[in-house]
Order: structure tokens, then C-alpha cells, then sequence
């Protein structure tokens, strides 16, 4: 298994023209989305503490580093973006993975608990996550299809 250290190098190697960034209510109250997304934070953040703050509490003694998903933009925005250099179109593309971001964290956010009554497992909803967003914008030249545009998108790493 790779280490948090080698994770966070990988991620953040190929980063675009855009700034990396933290998001998210946790990150907000960490004090994170006030400073640039370095590779010593987010190592730390994937090895589950981050400021001195715990951001993952699995009390079973296992953990996970978190999840990572990528939101692309269009080939033809990713053009208009990377190419032309239109600042309008990054600026829609990030404000649309942020608000993409808050309706999934209202609605999906949540952590298991056993209820000691019942045994049951409940579900409690928290909006208490943190985003690293990591802006790439990589050409596609070894793609077997041959497409050399750019194709900019976000990787995101749920912590």
C-alpha cells in the first residue's frame, strides 16, 4: 500500500493552472481555506490528523485515507480554458464543483452509529467534511484515441 506521503506527491505532481485548495465546512473551520493546499498538509490530513485535529475518528481500528472522484470539464470548455486561457470559464467550472460539493455534503455526509437500545446501526447527517481540490489539466497525448486537447477536471479527496 502506498503511503500518505506518496499519495499526496502523486496528486499534487501534475497540478494545473489553477491553485489547489481545501473545501468543505471542516476545512473552513480548520483554517485551511484560507491557506494554499500544501503537499505537507494534505499528508498529514491523509494520515488522519491535521493541525492537531483529528479529521478521521474510526473507533473499529481500521482507516481509511478518504476517497477520490474526478469532475471534468467538457473537451470543448477544457479548450476554451487551457488553450484561450478564458479565465471565465475556470472560474464556472470551480464554482460549480463547490456547489456540486455542498448539495452532496447536505445530503449525503453522514457517520454510523449503534444505537445501544436497539443494536440498530442509525445514520446521523453532518455537513463536517473536508476537500482537497486538486486542479489538473493533462493532454491526452498517449491516449489510444489520439486526442491531444487538454482535458482539465478536479481531483477531489474527500477527508
Amino acid at each position: 500500500s502506498l503511503s500518505s506521503d506518496k499519495i499526496s506527491q502523486y496528486v499534487l505532481a501534475e497540478s494545473g493552472c489553477l491553485k489547489n485548495e481545501w473545501y468543505g465546512s471542516l476545512a473552513n473551520e480548520l483554517g485551511l481555506t484560507q491557506k494554499p493546499l500544501l503537499q505537507v498538509d494534505l499528508t498529514a490530513a491523509l494520515e488522519g490528523s491535521i493541525n492537531g485535529v483529528h479529521v478521521q475518528r474510526r473507533t473499529d481500528g481500521t482507516r481509511r485515507p478518504g476517497y477520490d472522484f474526478m469532475v471534468s470539464m467538457p473537451k470543448g470548455m477544457s479548450i476554451m480554458a487551457c488553450v484561450f486561457g478564458d479565465k471565465r470559464i475556470d472560474d464556472l467550472h470551480v464554482r460549480s464543483v463547490k456547489k456540486m460539493l455542498d448539495v452532496a455534503s447536505d445530503m449525503i455526509v453522514a457517520y454510523r452509529t449503534k444505537n445501544q437500545d436497539t443494536g440498530a446501526v442509525d445514520h446521523v447527517k453532518t455537513n463536517n467534511v473536508m476537500y482537497a481540490l486538486i486542479h489538473h489539466a493533462t493532454s491526452r497525448a498517449l491516449d489510444p484515441q489520439r486526442q491531444n486537447a487538454p482535458l482539465a477536471h478536479y481531483q477531489v479527496l474527500i477527508l
